[in-house]
């Protein structure tokens, strides 16, 4: 006698339907939790809360540039930790160019900006 057999003398063919349905949409649930459990950077939470990029309205643009200047440098503080030392400062310092020039949208003064502020040379 096999498990399906033995099982088919336990529950009549609709119930052990519904069993591995319910199986099925609980192992579903817990994979799910796992994919939605993991957490968002924080520097992404921090751009998030910037709001949208006002295109049109100038001095929003710049509060805009602004919060999104600090998350960048939040996000440098908090990769240099206490005491960093010379190679995780400079790939700290890479990263926040790397996110900074991002922001600059090929506007060249911007992109020198990130050079000068955040060189790693």
């Amino acid at each position: 006698m096999n498990s399906t057999q033995i099982a088919h003398g336990f529950f009549e063919g609709s119930q052990l339907a519904e069993i591995m349905i319910n199986v099925f949409v609980l192992l579903t649930f817990i994979l799910m939790e796992g994919f939605l459990s993991r957490q968002i950077p924080e520097y992404h939470r921090c751009i998030e809360n910037c709001g949208e990029d006002p295109l049109d309205d100038l001095e929003e643009r710049r509060k805009f540039d602004a919060c999104r200047d600090k998350c960048n440098e939040d996000e440098l503080n908090l990769c240099m930790g206490d005491v960093p030392d010379a190679a995780r400062r400079r790939r700290c310092l890479k990263e926040a160019q790397k996110r900074c020039i991002a922001d600059c949208c090929d506007e060249e003064r911007c992109i020198l900006f990130c050079q000068f502020v955040y060189s790693y040379a």
